[in-house]
């Protein structure tokens, strides 16, 4: 009985344990703590963040209209994953134009992300932050301040590996 109590104990400091890059360990969302997940869902957040927060980050192109115009932002989406189907809703956008990229991407959302997220029994119910940031140019600036030309990149990351 003493090792099936430490058991459970150890598991559920395991999973209590895992480092979630978009949840506080008591559940609550980083991007906006107004919304908070379960024991279930935050033990899973590992494995949502490996198997879809890729696939996003590569599928979601950030809207010319709202580009153009300066428009930033944040979209969160709830996502309820049952053992058949999901569903999802957004729960907070910024703007319409920032929410249509999100909308469509979840619309057509393929089964196989969902199977690698899908619980074994019941569902599990997450939310997903996704900002949308414009970089400024820096060019007159650090022309100014170096005195020369800067040229620069994004440091080239494997976006899978940012999520481990």
């Amino acid at each position: 009985m003493n090792r099936l109590i430490l058991l459970f104990l150890f598991c559920s400091t395991v999973a209590f344990g895992q480092q979630s890059n978009l949840y506080r360990p008591d559940g609550k969302l980083i991007a906006d703590t107004t919304y908070q997940v379960d024991e279930n869902a935050y033990s899973c957040a590992t494995t949502i963040e490996k198997m879809l927060l890729p696939r996003m980050y590569n599928a979601i192109s950030y809207p010319a209209v709202a580009k153009e115009n300066g428009i930033e932002g944040i979209v969160i989406v709830q996502m309820f994953v049952f053992q058949r189907e999901f569903k999802y809703t957004v729960v907070r956008s910024d703007n319409d134009y920032l929410k249509a990229p999100v909308v469509a991407y979840f619309d057509h959302l393929d089964k196989q992300t969902i199977d690698q997220i899908r619980p074994t029994k019941g569902y599990i119910s997450f939310f997903i932050p996704i900002v949308f940031r414009i970089q400024k140019d820096q060019f007159k600036e650090n022309l100014k301040k170096l005195g020369s030309l800067v040229i620069e990149t994004n440091e080239a990351a494997n976006v899978l590996d940012i999520v481990k």
